[in-house]
């Protein structure tokens, strides 16, 4: 019988089949999927583009209804003129309006930001009188945050969390990978001042006036330069006010000769702000804690990291609890329970490592199946 004659394919097959490229190739790209396994970034949230921005404006005074129809339905027919907008949102608060604009997926972000910021300066004419010049605030998937460190402890109020907070986010900040970090919740400090109207009245002392008195000395800067001796030195005020009672000896006015302080017209208190939101962790029966003095509740102050475009979430989350670690008996007080609330990288690397496993029951099912019914050359 004469050798059958083969074609191309036929040629190809065979020289395949003698040779050891298959086996060079297999292994290649075994190799290729293991590094890529490892150098690929995990992460929870899908790396696409979504232009997104938030155009605020201020009109104050104003109702929500009049919000709405002065503001927000002019803003949301402006921004539905821009070519690549997918959708629009508005919403109308007291003296706020807030409308959220959404590009096509894929639609380059620098880009559509121009256009908006374009489209919403040639159209300020439609903005009322009275409302301020719209604030333009784009929206980011990767702003959105991996971690959240809650700092807890009843030993200590919100100003004092915050502090704390603050000091733990300037740590954490600059870690590799890590690009914002906010703090939500705890009270800011703050000086009030509180007048009394029938003092000022007795000492016929107008509203202004404080105004002016406080604005005059709660300045700074350089002042001017002094020559001589063959030298320039700059001269630097340091007039910004610190205390209460700094603030409690400003002059104000005088009667019969003698000076008015403010403290005379007025309540100065130094310490924490006003409560406007409360921030609190509650934690389950089994949970482990410290210095909770059993209360079911605590104040809390949490920190929120967001990650760099491209970088893996896994592993910059695992800094930052590794960071934590060391900060904890030292910048941390031991009277302090300090909770992660927060980790996308650890659900990532889990549904990361999920689909591998599952990948791998389906390659061994595949193989087990071919060598059961095909055999072991197949």
């Amino acid at each position: 019988m004469d050798q059958l004659r083969l074609n191309i394919a036929g040629r190809l097959g065979a020289a395949t089949i003698r040779g050891s490229l298959p086996p060079i190739i297999s292994l290649l790209v075994l190799l290729i999927g293991v590094v890529a396994l490892f150098v690929t970034p995990r992460e929870e949230n899908p790396s696409i583009d979504v232009p997104a921005a938030n155009v605020f404006v201020r009109m104050e005074g104003a109702s929500p209804e009049e919000v709405q129809n002065l503001v927000v339905r002019p803003l949301e027919r402006v921004m539905r003129e821009i070519t690549g907008v997918d959708h629009t949102f508005g919403m109308a608060l007291d003296s706020l309006a807030v409308v959220t604009v959404t590009f096509k997926v894929g639609q380059d972000k620098e880009r559509s930001l121009v256009k908006l910021y374009d489209r919403i300066m040639h159209n300020l004419d439609r903005i009322p009188p009275g409302a301020s010049q719209p604030l333009v605030k784009p929206l980011d998937v990767d702003d959105v945050p991996v971690s959240v460190i809650t700092l807890a402890s009843d030993a200590m109020d919100g100003l004092m969390l915050k502090r704390l907070a603050e000091r733990v986010r300037d740590q954490l900040a600059p870690l590799p990978g890590v690009s914002v970090a906010d703090i939500i919740g705890g009270r800011d400090h703050e000086v009030r001042i509180t007048l009394d109207p029938a003092r000022l009245a007795a000492w016929h002392i107008p509203l202004d006036q404080v105004h002016r008195v406080l604005a005059a000395a709660n300045s700074g800067g350089q002042v001017g330069t002094l020559v001589g001796d063959n030298r320039e030195d700059r001269v630097w005020l340091d007039g910004y006010l610190k205390d209460a009672e700094q603030i409690g000896r400003l002059i104000i006015g005088t009667a019969d000769g003698q000076p008015i302080y403010l403290r005379d017209v007025a309540t100065i208190r130094d310490g924490a702000a006003e409560v406007t939101a409360l921030h609190r962790i509650g934690f389950g029966a089994g949970a482990h804690r410290k210095a909770t003095g059993g209360e079911p509740e605590l104040p809390a102050v949490s920190i929120a990291l967001a990650k760099k475009k491209g970088t893996n979430a896994v592993v910059v989350t695992r800094a930052i609890a590794d960071k934590l670690e060391q900060l904890k008996g030292d910048l941390i007080p031991d009277d302090v329970t300090v909770t992660i609330t927060r980790d996308s990288g650890r659900r990532a690397d889990a549904a990361v490592n999920l689909l591998i496993e599952h990948l791998a029951i389906a390659i061994v099912s595949v193989v087990v199946i071919m060598l059961l019914f095909l055999g072991w050359r197949e």
